[in-house]
């Protein structure tokens, strides 16, 4: 029995420093106990977000998950160990409940248990070890968490004066051309071309970073992402002739992002939509959007088949984020700026059934 034990004991630490080296050392994505863990704290708080009323106390709610989830995270490992140093110290003798008294001593190096008239054993020194390693590591992987959040959040932030809050891809555009500095869209695909790309390499290796919650609750990295890519499809369909290539880059390396994204939080979608594929977004619902107010007056050659070309499986690709995403709803009507605000007034928006922060 006790040497089954000592077996089962072994296997756990190994099993533990796995999911640690996967986790912190040699990031690999959403696997081994933080799959577990991420799935059974996101499955209580969506239950909670049910009973919150207000989408602001509801933001405010999931903005502690990632809290929850890399502390849970920390105690089954620590947990682990304690309980696989337990059973590989149960095997010399004594009962169960006092090699565990110890396990939990020497990690925590505390020393507080130990057997009398017996020397530390190899286990000792190894949960002991394996304590300091797990803190220091882990007092190494918040700051990385940290640095691609700030990086993250930064273009999020600069969205703001451009496409409102929440952001709205045709209100980008209208602004800009407002503006009369459309070729600053080049600049901005750019950004958010490479925004794609860090937010792809590093919300994957690091899945925990899919529930850090933008700052504000009516703002959303993830609805930001998904305006520019709207802002930079409508270019494309309205305007093909004049359209940066910049805006092409931007879409596809948003498609790109999204489906790593997809396959992180293991949600189904299509690897490579065909550009004939069905979409969910209708031709009147682009029609809707290209006869937005300024935006109409843009100059474009556009028809039925241009315009869905330009959205290959878009819809599908967003819906399959899979992510509460906060900023508000993207769909129904949206107040845009019907002319320059006036010096020290107040911008006119059209009338909604939904009030909407104007940025200056």
């Amino acid at each position: 029995m006790r040497i089954a034990g000592a077996v089962l004991g072994v296997l756990i630490v190994g099993a533990v420093w796995v999911n640690v080296a996967v986790t912190l050392v040699i990031p690999r994505g959403r696997v081994g106990f933080i799959k577990i863990v991420d799935r059974l704290v996101d499955r209580v708080y969506t239950a909670g977000g049910r009973l919150v009323r207000t989408w602001e106390r509801r933001d405010a709610l999931l903005a502690s998950q990632p809290v929850v989830t890399l502390g849970l995270l920390l105690f089954t490992w620590l947990a682990g160990f304690v309980v696989g140093y337990g059973l590989l110290l149960w095997l010399p003798g004594g009962s169960f409940p006092d090699a565990l008294r110890e396990a939990g001593s020497s990690l925590f190096t505390l020393g507080f248990a130990a057997r009398a008239g017996t020397e530390p054993s190899v286990a000792d020194f190894l949960a002991a070890a394996s304590g300091l390693v797990i803190v220091a590591l882990q007092i190494a992987y918040l700051p990385t968490l940290y640095a691609a959040y700030n990086r993250r959040e930064t273009e999020v932030t600069l969205l703001g004066p451009r496409a409102g809050s929440p952001a709205w891809g045709p209100e980008l555009l209208a602004r800009v051309q407002m503006a009369d500095a459309i070729e600053e869209l080049t600049v901005i695909y750019q950004a958010w071309e490479r925004w794609s790309a860090d937010v792809a390499e590093s919300h994957s290796s690091y899945p925990s970073l899919l529930r850090f919650r933008s700052p504000e609750p009516h703002s959303s990295w993830v609805v930001s992402q998904l305006a520019v890519l709207d802002a930079a499809a409508l270019h494309m369909a309205a305007c093909p002739d004049s359209a940066p290539f910049t805006a092409r880059l931007c879409v596809q390396m948003g498609f790109t992002c999204l489906r790593k994204l997809t396959r992180t939080l293991r949600i189904p979608v299509e690897d490579d939509p065909r550009p004939d594929d069905p979409v969910q977004l209708s031709w009147e619902g682009i029609h809707a959007r290209l006869g937005a107010d300024h935006v109409r007056r843009v100059p474009r050659r556009a028809d039925r088949r241009g315009c869905l070309a330009a959205f290959p499986g878009l819809a599908d690709q967003l819906r399959g984020s899979g992510l509460q995403a906060g900023g508000g709803p993207r769909r129904g009507p949206r107040p845009l700026v019907r002319s320059p605000p006036p010096r020290g007034g107040t911008v006119r928006a059209a009338e909604t059934d939904q009030p909407h922060p104007r940025a200056p």
